[in-house]
């Protein structure tokens, strides 16, 4: 997952002591075990004959509960526009290796998310297993980055304040403690500002 130069700064910014030599690598390291979700995926895929079919895998809103995951295949027109033919909700994972056994895969697409115990979350979509989007959020800000053969990255701040460790500031960070320039002056101290008087409240009249 290469990453374009002028990029670099700014991921930085959001994943303190980056390695940008495997982005994807560095980002789940800071996960603290993930949990993998996906979102869909989808398949382009062939068989005998010409006949092409699209499967879409995903987890969508379902009567036993908030969401399950669910299988569902499409025929392809001559158009090339899918027209569902079939959804599996009760064993989506095995009716999608039957279906690929004999099927020849043209194009594959992908979109996962992965919560961190720390918080963190990252999301990923991936063409052909080529990272395509990545999104990676934690206490830091929100890294955002997108491109088909480099990654253009922006490291956005959050938009809550939160209460970070010096150490894990970048170095322009207002916030950062930084060695004092100014020279010591011995013991001098400034002279106290005199207050104004205050009225003599035995003075008052009646």
């Amino acid at each position: 997952m290469a990453i374009k130069t002028e990029s670099l700064d700014s991921v930085k910014a959001c994943v303190k002591s980056l390695e940008p030599k495997d982005l994807e690598q560095e980002l789940f390291s800071r996960l603290e075990n993930p949990e993998p979700k996906i979102v869909w995926k989808i398949w382009h895929v062939k068989a005998e004959g010409e006949k092409q079919y699209r499967l879409r895998l995903s987890n969508e809103p379902s009567e036993k509960g908030p969401e399950a995951l669910t299988l569902k295949i499409f025929d392809v027109d001559r158009e090339g526009l899918p027209d569902l033919k079939e959804t599996e909700l009760e064993n989506p994972l095995g009716k999608l290796s039957e279906f690929l056994e004999d099927k020849h895969v043209l194009f594959q697409v992908e979109s996962m998310d992965y919560v961190g115990k720390n918080e963190s979350t990252l999301h990923i979509e991936r063409e052909d297993g080529r990272v395509v989007e990545v999104e990676f959020v934690s206490k830091r800000g929100r890294l955002a980055c997108s491109g088909k053969t480099e990654l253009s990255c922006h490291c956005f701040e959050p938009k809550v304040p939160v209460a970070l460790d010096d150490e894990d500031l970048p170095d322009d960070h207002p916030d950062k403690i930084r060695p004092s320039t100014e020279t010591e002056t011995g013991n001098e101290s400034e002279e106290p500002m005199e207050s104004e008087p205050q009225p003599d409240p035995t003075n008052s009249q009646d």
